[in-house]
């Protein structure tokens, strides 16, 4: 320990990298089975909060959850035919503290978040993440993934880039994989514990007539190619691939 305490051990921290120095605050005691659920309902809460808002176009979330029993892992995708996040604040709204949408009365009147920080620490927690959303004519597109930096977890942008669109439909579709050797009860997640996501999927369509979700249980891992496609392709990749290893599991 230093025998003096100066300007030189003062030190700041990316909010993603506060998140993964301190992980117990937001993920949860010891990052056991309620982590990894938290983990994931942030994602879906923005996906859900859309589809219920009534100023929005959405009117459905869609989630797919991919089981990879021999890597012992799981990726998550989300998605919703919403109003989609604006394209030119893609990177700062997933990687900068004190963001949202839901700070301004007028986009949501209500939602499951508020404080501009749960998307975050999802960001923070992945090995791999991807969002991208569609809207005016656009595609943006972020991709993370997990690095060290020194002897600390940390993320790194891969790609951060905003595109060119033929369509007019809109909408957000995140897709992520936890941290490798971070959580607790992975084993325990994609055996049984999945099925609290599930169960909250089936709370959320009973509450609100408005909503359509889905939730479908994939039994075979995401490919590492749609990590790297480009955003126009991986936008269908999914519903291109998967089809035949699907079981819808929640449809209201």
């Amino acid at each position: 320990m230093a025998s003096n305490y100066t300007s030189e051990n003062i030190k700041e921290k990316t909010i993603l990298d506060w998140i993964l120095l301190r992980p117990e605050l937001h993920g949860g005691g010891d990052l056991g089975l309620q982590a990894i659920y938290k983990y994931i309902k942030e994602i879906i809460d923005n996906a859900t909060d859309e589809v219920f808002e009534p100023a929005s176009c959405a009117d459905t979330a869609e989630i797919h959850l991919f089981i990879d029993e021999k890597k012992n892992t799981f990726q998550v995708a989300v998605r919703d035919n919403g109003r989609g996040i604006p394209v030119d604040i893609l990177e700062r709204t997933f990687t900068h503290a004190f963001n949202s949408g839901k700070y301004d009365d007028d986009s949501y009147g209500t939602s499951n978040g508020s404080i501009g920080i749960g998307s975050k620490s999802t960001v923070a927690m992945s090995e791999h993440f991807r969002v991208i959303s569609k809207r005016d004519g656009k595609l943006g597109s972020l991709t993370t993934e997990a690095c060290m930096n020194g002897n600390n977890k940390s993320v790194q942008v891969v790609e951060s880039k905003v595109i060119k669109y033929k369509s007019n439909t809109t909408g957000t579709f995140v897709v992520f994989e936890p941290r490798h050797n971070f959580f607790k009860d992975i084993d325990i997640f994609i055996n049984e514990g999945y099925k609290q996501i599930v169960n909250l999927c089936y709370l959320l369509t009973m509450f609100n007539d408005k909503a359509n979700i889905i939730v479908t249980l994939v039994h075979k891992p995401l490919d590492r190619e749609f990590w790297t496609l480009p955003p126009d392709q991986a936008i269908d990749h999914i519903s291109d691939r998967y089809e035949r290893y699907s079981d819808i599991i929640v449809d209201g």
